[in-house]
């Protein structure tokens, strides 16, 4: 449930991008008629029936596991409710705001995120949490391959993350984030952390209060 898109380069600063149909951001879900609360919006669209809704449910779980582990593995910022996120340039920790950046915790994780599969004490929660560590497990073991594409990307890079920085302090604090180091049973209270810190984190609603005051992003 990570959904890649296509990227075709056709020059040093032009390209085709995959177009993803069927596609709104969460403030322009808020934006539409009637809308209450994403998990109303839920169980509207898919609620059809018990089994339609909660596999939705189930799906949602499982996307917003993977796209957290993307978040914080590569250090995506700028995480506001009008991104659908194709930005080069908030990556591997550069974020708006430099490094007064507000946007402090691992990844986003709202209390409304949270209410579509059922709130933080749901069957559903346990299973973002199992998701969330079963696939940090997993990219860990893949750190070496993954820490070898980033670095021959880095080199003489044009990318906003790369030009001008110290691409191998880059790079380390990248290896930094898989935690080689630490036993999977760390590893696991690791993850466990990175939860906590990142449940609807002061940070993340700060940005999203100033995203609403300076360009109508609804929280």
């Amino acid at each position: 449930w990570l959904k890649p898109y296509r990227i075709v380069s056709t020059g040093p600063a032009a390209g085709f991008v995959e177009t993803l149909p069927n596609t709104l951001s969460i403030d322009a879900i808020k934006k539409t008629d009637n809308f209450i609360s994403l998990s109303h919006f839920f169980q509207s669209l898919y609620g059809g029936s018990t089994s339609r809704h909660e596999k939705a449910q189930k799906n949602f779980v499982k996307s917003l596991a993977a796209y957290s582990l993307m978040s914080h593995i590569l250090g995506i910022k700028d995480r506001h409710n009008g991104n659908i996120h194709i930005d080069f340039g908030f990556l591997l920790g550069i974020a708006p705001g430099g490094s007064f950046s507000i946007e402090s915790a691992p990844f986003k994780l709202t209390e409304e995120m949270l209410d579509v599969f059922g709130g933080i004490d749901s069957d559903l929660f346990s299973e973002f949490v199992k998701a969330f560590t079963q696939g940090f497990l997993a990219l860990r073991s893949k750190s070496t391959a993954i820490l070898s594409a980033v670095s021959l990307i880095a080199q003489d890079s044009s990318f906003p993350c790369f030009q001008g920085k110290d691409t191998a302090l880059i790079i380390d604090k990248l290896r930094q984030r898989f935690k080689c180091e630490m036993s999977s049973s760390d590893a696991i209270e690791h993850c466990l952390e990175l939860i906590i810190q990142s449940y609807s984190n002061l940070g993340t609603r700060q940005y999203d209060s100033f995203q609403w005051y300076t360009n109508g992003i609804i929280p």
